[in-house]
């Protein structure tokens, strides 16, 4: 009590992991270290470190040196952007290069988890977007909090690396026409000589229906041609299967055209989409305005007719009207096409996140990885870095 009379106001404490990393000079040295600069940290209080591990590095420049992992389970009063900065201050004072994206660094840490928080901005993104297929990350998670759960999916960090650790793994790219799905699960597949199954396609001719009846049809008819794909992708004998499409973004058009004379619709996907299995990882490919609006550009350009690219945007385009359900479609055809799948993007991230209000309640995959597709190199790097992380 202070001399007020009052009580102090006891300052709330987050929990949070911290992944740590090293694969230059001294690596163990360096690690404990970085561990022992947080101990003497304002306002972080270091509960628990794990043993460190020693795994190969995936992405970035070839021929790095292997990396030593490790995890440090955290209490703190600090806001997540300060705790950042304290992280990001420790690894300023064990002389972190930051010139070349995932190259070679003597610490690197990494602000995994806090709380339930789930925030997404310039400087910070947590959940850490990559952390659920990496299993350098998530083993040293695991042995010291094993429980700990994945706010967006709410699966605990036991159960991620129980997801990872299968023999043969369902992959799914998906996104909005015109995300490039098809590609990155192509380049996907060839580099893990994995089976690729292709029908991103069908997603577009969905969108192109205006008719209540007719794309009540389409919905159960994609919905059927999806789950026939899949079944013929589990068959193949490679470990790996990878599809260009998931049902979640079925569900999401849906839920977008349910309105009470549709409620039906919703309904009838609802129970195709409860068929499916969802994969055990699932690559979410967003693509900015800009990017969008280039690319429907190419689309109605010369040069579309003799690539395969974006063939899904394309035929999206192709037809003479406005996207099907677009309320407030502008008065140009390419325009009002980009602000329709926009929106549609908005919502399949939403069905991703804790938040998800969109039916229906579907099953979430317990690993999601979300790409910047602007670029489609850099975004098939990106998902081959993913898949790569689980061995």
């Amino acid at each position: 009590m202070n001399l007020l009379g009052s009580p102090r106001a006891k300052k709330s404490m987050a929990r949070c992991l911290v992944g740590c990393g090293s694969n230059l000079g001294a690596r163990r040295d360096l690690l404990e270290r970085a561990v022992e600069l947080l101990r003497f940290m304002p306002g972080v209080n270091v509960l628990q470190t794990s043993h460190f591990r020693e795994s190969k590095a995936v992405g970035g420049p070839v021929d790095q040196p292997a990396f030593l992992n490790g995890a440090c389970l955290l209490e703190t009063d600090l806001p997540p952007q300060d705790l950042l900065d304290a992280l990001q201050a420790v690894e300023n004072t064990l002389e972190r290069q930051r010139d070349i994206r995932w190259g070679p660094r003597t610490i690197d840490l990494d602000l995994l988890l806090y709380d339930t928080l789930e925030l997404d901005d310039e400087s910070l993104t947590v959940p850490h977007p990559r952390m659920s297929t990496r299993r350098f990350v998530l083993e040293p998670c695991v042995e010291i909090a094993p429980d700990f759960l994945h706010p967006c999916t709410g699966y605990s960090l036991r159960e991620l690396l129980d997801n990872i650790s299968l023999t043969r793994h369902r992959i799914a790219v998906c996104g909005i026409p015109g995300c490039g799905a098809a590609q990155v699960a192509t380049t996907l597949a060839d580099a893990t000589l994995s089976h690729a199954t292709h029908g991103c396609t069908t997603l577009a001719h969905i969108l192109m229906q205006s008719q209540q009846a007719t794309r009540q049809q389409s919905f159960l008819a994609a919905a059927s041609v999806w789950q026939e794909l899949l079944a013929s992708g589990e068959r193949e004998e490679s470990t790996t299967h990878v599809a260009d499409f998931w049902i979640g973004t079925l569900a999401a058009v849906a839920a977008r055209h349910s309105t009470d004379i549709e409620h039906s619709l919703t309904l009838d996907v609802q129970s195709r989409a409860a068929l499916f299995e969802p994969p055990h990882v699932l690559i979410m490919l967003h693509v900015s305005p800009d990017a969008l609006r280039e690319r429907i550009r190419f689309c109605q350009g010369p040069l579309a007719a003799a690539s395969d690219i974006f063939k899904d945007l394309e035929a999206c385009l192709s037809g003479s009207s406005s996207p099907a359900g677009n309320d407030h479609a502008t008065g140009n055809h390419d325009e009002a096409w980009c602000d329709h799948l926009l929106s549609l993007q908005t919502d399949i991230e939403r069905m991703l996140s804790s938040q998800r209000t969109l039916p229906p309640p579907l099953t979430i995959p317990k690993a999601v990885v979300h790409i910047d597709a602007d670029d489609l190199g850099e975004a098939a790097d990106e998902a081959l870095a993913a898949v790569e992380a689980m061995a």
